[in-house]
């Protein structure tokens, strides 16, 4: 318990000084709006289990639901805009509400520590649940993004939980442990789809503990009994929407599910014929899987060692990993690995995670694969609880020192956080950028930043959704090269650009080339960069890229 009030006091802590991230405005809203309306718009390719999570201490501070956020449509545009007008111009302060619907966040992340060290303590011993639970603790991914109103860390926790209920009914075979699977298969799928992962963990965790009377009857039997109860979680985290799954006549009210649906892929050309024979109206559990169906089978911008790409890179989470995990915990993890391999309950989740995730497209953050973290940290502290070295001891007080030291030191700029081989978070941008360093969390430290210098006007490129108006008193646009060799003047006093357009990551790759190999008097939270124009290396670099020199 002391552990789990320690990570509240640290995320709590930290996360007051941050701005929201590029996701949260679109979140809040969403969650208050289904909440007080009924009505789920923004951005539905996400299901609303952390939303109406997040939502529920809005309600005691009775915020005005904007008519911009009630009409919000399902495009990105339409989903920062109900964000905005939400957040910022609202009768409860922008900070109020963000911290409001931060704290249940933080309440799943220290559920999912209790519930991690409760479930080792049970199945490998209290040495094991106590080395997991404080390397799991420690990690600065998991401090950091445990705080964000984003469904990374309540996926996570759902999906531990419907594997280890499932191992529960695996070991035990009572009803109320299959049970147990069902609602929280359903939670996790509630949470988030990339939660589907667990089919294929459930029916390997059943394979290797009944391999040698393997049952098909049973296996189809239990598993029916869990989808029917994980099925009817998710029907119900959906309630308001119920009526558009009874059958519709052709021209009844409402838009028909197939005018709804992402066709671009079979999931979504089938969920279309499926719902045009049944009369089915546009649901949003159906409509949301299809566009996640065709965001995980296409592109997106992504960053990695200074490359830039839409297709992603097979190496890119193992190596996100590797560099922005504390050594300590990486030397657990493999100094774990002779002892506690053949876990399946472990070793399972890890592995068909972690090959969906190589095989994916959507490289742009190690968030991501948040929902293997309790696994491997339940690894290393079974493995390790299960060393025979005459130096075990010494070795976990190692290794616990130094991710303890890494983690401590990071504080509060955990989202940035890079280890001691990679060079710390001032070399990040050299490997990784977008939610790995920058999600747009420290604009209100660049407002702190402003004030201290006497408020004076920041040429400003911010990768975030939160109006720079709110937080600093004189911003500008700063221009891009093209605007700069048309002449652009720059009128302000400093120039201040979030790392991930820095590196040309959706802009245009060279727009502030010219920029990157300036030294910055400044790293706002190491995300954002801020240079004195009047500084002579940004003259020389400002007058190569213009052919003038800046002006006032």
């Amino acid at each position: 318990m002391l552990l789990a009030g320690l990570v509240a006091a640290v995320q709590t802590l930290s996360i007051r000084k941050e701005s929201q991230t590029w996701d949260e405005g679109f979140e809040i809203v969403g969650g208050y709006q289904y909440l007080t309306t009924g009505e789920y718009r923004p951005s539905i390719e996400n299901p609303p289990l952390e939303r109406i999570l997040e939502a529920i201490p809005l309600l005691f501070l009775h915020p005005e639901l904007k008519g911009q956020a009630a009409s919000a449509d399902n495009t990105g545009g339409g989903d920062v805009a109900a964000g905005l007008a939400f957040l910022y111009k609202n009768r409860v302060p922008a900070d109020t509400l963000l911290l409001a619907a931060r704290l249940p966040m933080i309440a799943v992340t220290v559920g999912l520590l209790l519930a991690l060290a409760a479930w080792c303590r049970r199945r490998f011993g209290a040495l094991a649940a106590l080395v997991a639970a404080v390397l799991f603790a420690l990690d600065p991914t998991v401090i950091a993004h445990g705080r964000y109103v984003k469904n990374d860390m309540t996926v996570t926790a759902t999906a531990f939980l419907a594997v280890i209920a499932w191992d529960w009914f695996l070991r035990s075979r009572t009803g109320l442990a299959l049970a147990a699977s069902g609602i929280s298969l359903g939670l996790a799928l509630g949470s988030k789809f990339s939660a589907l992962f667990l089919l294929p963990v459930f029916l390997l965790l059943y394979i290797f503990k009944n391999w040698r009377a393997f049952s098909l009857v049973h296996f189809l039997k239990s598993f029916a009994i869990v989808s029917v109860l994980a099925a009817a979680v998710l029907l119900l985290l959906y309630a308001p929407y119920a009526g558009m799954l009874l059958p519709h006549a052709r021209g009844a009210p409402g838009l028909p599910l197939r005018e709804a649906v992402d066709q671009s892929t079979v999931f979504g050309r089938d969920v279309a014929w499926i719902g045009s024979r049944l009369g089915w109206r546009a649901h949003p559990l159906f409509v949301g899987l299809s566009q996640f169906a065709a965001h995980g089978g296409g592109s997106h911008p992504a960053y990695l060692l200074g490359h830039r790409g839409s297709t992603g890179w097979w190496y890119y989470f193992p190596f996100a990993f590797g560099i922005k995990t504390p050594i300590g915990s990486i030397a657990a993890i493999l100094l774990a690995m002779p002892f506690a391999i053949s876990e399946p309950v472990l070793v399972v989740p890890i592995v068909v995670f972690g090959a969906l995730s190589i095989i994916g497209h959507v490289d742009i953050g190690l968030r991501h694969i948040l929902p293997v973290y309790p696994f491997l940290y339940a690894f290393a502290g079974a493995g390790l609880a299960r060393m025979r070295w005459r130096f075990r001891s010494a070795a976990i007080v190692l290794v616990v020192t130094a991710a303890m030291i890494e983690s401590l030191a990071a504080f509060p700029y955990y989202t940035a956080f890079f280890n001691v081989l990679a060079g710390g978070p001032k070399n990040g941008p050299k490997y990784l950028v977008d939610s790995n360093i920058d999600w747009g969390q420290d604009l209100k430290r660049l407002g702190r930043f402003s004030m201290e210098h006497g408020n004076p006007p920041i040429c400003t490129t911010y990768f975030g959704t939160a109006p720079t108006w709110y937080y600093l008193h004189a911003p500008l646009d700063l221009p891009s090269v093209d605007e700069i060799r048309r002449g652009a003047a720059l009128e302000c006093d400093f120039a201040a650009v979030s790392v991930t357009p820095l590196e040309g990551v959706y802009v245009p790759e060279d727009w502030f080339s010219w920029l990157r190999d300036v030294p910055p008097m400044a790293r706002i939270g190491y995300s954002i960069y801020v240079w004195d124009v009047h500084d002579p290396a940004f003259a020389r670099a400002y007058a190569n890229a213009s052919g003038q020199s800046p002006v006032r």
